[in-house]
């Protein structure tokens, strides 16, 4: 049963509270996270931990993945270090990873009285439907900008105010092209006004409905840091994609606020609003 893995888990550990299991492929995670916050938020929960897990490798996946016509798994099979491109005008899809993240929320008053800071404060989540395709986003940009804009707009900002974008970058056409078209609607087209978009799955690879708490996850130590990872393997940006991209090494900055996105298989996509601690 999908809920198995949280309710043995919850067993195990003796965990006596709510224990609630989204599938939702890759924006379930950003999904969770809206839950866990709603419920420290309305006083039921002191603490939520949110687990992202998936690894659904069975032969109908695989054979849909690996499909020629969907484009989707990189064939670079003698190199899987460097397979995975994101905005490079060379890609050719991902490399499948696997894993579980952890990420553990909490009121800031309570981290502070333990002494701790915290890395990143999840500041809101937006999630919906673009009921558009069963398999692919919304390649024009238009919905996934429009849900940035009314993400930014009920937290009291506007896309300027943003400093850094992990993006999805599943390192495939249509995802680039949807993250970027989107970046542009909002930015416009000069990399200069646009913030530095990057993706962290060449490293971890992708790990379906874990990705976006990874992205979370990777995203709060840039936002602690004040660093940004460089987008592994992409050593030619796509001029479709003309976005500030950083590569071939870390770049120190300042980052107050920042947006972490995921799209997933049923015409779904998703945002998560997070900013430094203290701001």
């Amino acid at each position: 049963m999908a809920g198995s893995p949280a309710t043995m888990t919850a067993i195990r550990l003796g965990v006596v509270g709510e224990v609630l299991t989204l599938s939702n492929a890759c924006i379930g995670g950003h999904q969770a996270l809206r839950l866990g916050m709603d419920s420290i938020a309305s006083g039921r929960n002191d603490v939520a931990i949110v687990i992202g897990h998936e690894f659904p490798i069975v032969p109908g996946v695989l054979d849909i993945y690996s499909a020629e016509k969907t484009c989707v798994l990189s064939r670079a099979v003698a190199a899987p270090n460097g397979a995975m491109k994101p905005y490079d005008v060379n890609r050719d899809g991902f490399v499948l990873g696997e894993g579980a993240v952890v990420l553990v929320l909490e009121r800031q008053n309570r981290v502070r009285a333990r002494g701790m800071s915290g890395y990143a404060v999840i500041e809101d989540v937006m999630s919906a439907s673009e009921a558009a395709h069963p398999t692919r986003m919304d390649t024009s940009g238009s919905f996934m900008a429009k849900m940035v804009e009314q993400l930014l707009a009920r937290n009291g900002k506007t896309p300027r105010d943003v400093q850094y974008v992990c993006g999805h970058g599943t390192a495939t056409r249509l995802n680039d092209l949807a993250e970027a078209r989107a970046l542009t609607r909002l930015y416009g087209e000069d990399p200069r006004t646009s913030p530095p978009l990057t993706s962290i799955k060449p490293v971890f690879g992708h790990l379906l409905g874990a990705s976006s708490l990874l992205n979370c996850m990777a995203t709060a130590l840039m936002i602690k840091n004040q660093v940004i990872a460089p987008t592994a393997n992409c050593a030619e940006p796509d001029p479709e994609c003309p976005q500030d991209h950083v590569t071939g090494g870390p770049r120190e900055t300042s980052i107050e606020n920042a947006l972490s996105f995921a799209f997933a298989i049923g015409s779904l996509s998703s945002v998560t609003l997070m900013r430094r601690v203290g701001v």
